[in-house]
């Protein structure tokens, strides 16, 4: 999904756009719709969400290890910690958080953590979700590698965790791409500079 690619009810965000398939995420309640904030990665906008009741979701896609997670974000409030995917239901089995506090993956185990995020920076991360062998790649520096769990997954939340019941979060997102297998670390780097340079990220080697 892409921050320029939503569908807009009564100015806010109903529908998140899968930019290849059918998987779009979508919020049927209109006051936990996300916002759009024009020009949040250079020219783009990108999707924002209040960390008090906000958030988006998919409940059906369904995640099996390894996979690899691509995201462009920007923390918009400085106590939030983000929770980027997720189990799409009640229980959370996946969370991926990028806060002041540590950047982390959590996949039954750890989690695993690395650096923090600035408030109001953006910055491209890959997240690998591979068990023993998970990786969390930051503006093309790994910040945490290890053991995040074995867990698979059904659903994709953002902006809440546990199927948008706790941990709402404050974070504008440009995009969230989601791949099959465990990239190597030179398909992270070379996927992280395009986005990099199509979302006006700084310091992406």
């Amino acid at each position: 999904v892409q921050g320029d690619l939503v569908t807009l009810t009564l100015g806010v965000v109903s529908t998140w756009q899968d930019v290849i398939g059918s998987n779009n995420m979508a919020q049927l309640t209109a006051g936990k719709r996300p916002t759009v904030t024009a020009n949040a990665f250079g020219s783009h906008q990108g999707v924002t969400t209040d960390g008090l009741s906000q958030f988006i979701a998919n409940t059906t896609l369904v995640f099996t290890q390894p996979y690899t997670i691509y995201l462009v974000a920007k923390i918009t409030a400085p106590a939030s910690g983000a929770a980027i995917f997720l189990d799409g239901g009640t229980t959370s089995l996946a969370e991926g958080y990028c806060s002041p506090t540590y950047t982390g993956l959590y996949a039954g185990a750890g989690p695993l953590t690395g650096g923090t995020q600035p408030s109001g920076s953006a910055e491209a991360y890959a997240f690998v979700v591979n068990g023993a062998s998970s990786s969390i790649n930051r503006n093309n520096t790994i910040i945490a590698s290890g053991n995040a769990g074995a867990s698979n997954v059904t659903g994709l939340t953002f902006g809440s965790i546990a199927g948008g019941t706790i941990d709402f979060t404050a974070i504008t997102a440009g995009c969230i791409y989601i791949v099959s297998g465990a990239d190597v670390l030179a398909t992270q780097q070379s996927f992280l500079r395009r986005c990099a340079a199509y979302y006006s990220v700084s310091g992406v080697s």
